[in-house]
């Protein structure tokens, strides 16, 4: 068992008004996002399966061709090469969790 704090983990800086903080395990990946408020995603796919949470703020959800809002609390389910994106919406920041399996590979080669 391996133990994580928050505080104690590298943020690394995507893009102005975008932070992430990275725990790998074995066969899954949990990424800590913050965005700051209007701060985008655009729509892409990968091939990795992807629970998504979000903890604090909201923000606007496209899934596919559906658009939806959601906010602290609300989970989605998102199924490999699903094509997804957001926008941040609101005053305050949206902080989320994403669960990748497998390992998002890309977003390690970009932390080195």
């Amino acid at each position: 068992m391996t133990i994580y704090k928050s505080e104690d983990l590298k943020a690394e800086t995507v893009r102005a008004g975008a932070q992430r903080k990275i725990v790998v395990g074995n066969e899954l990946m949990l990424v800590l996002w913050n965005f700051e408020p209007n701060q985008t995603s655009a729509p892409h796919s990968h091939p990795n399966e992807q629970l998504l949470y979000v903890i604090e703020g909201e923000g606007e959800f496209q899934l596919e061709t559906q658009k939806t809002k959601l906010k602290a609390g609300d989970i989605v389910h998102i199924p490999p090469n699903e094509s997804h994106g957001f926008v941040a919406i609101g005053d305050k920041p949206l902080t989320i969790i994403d669960i990748f399996h497998p390992i998002r590979e890309d977003f390690l080669r970009k932390e080195k």
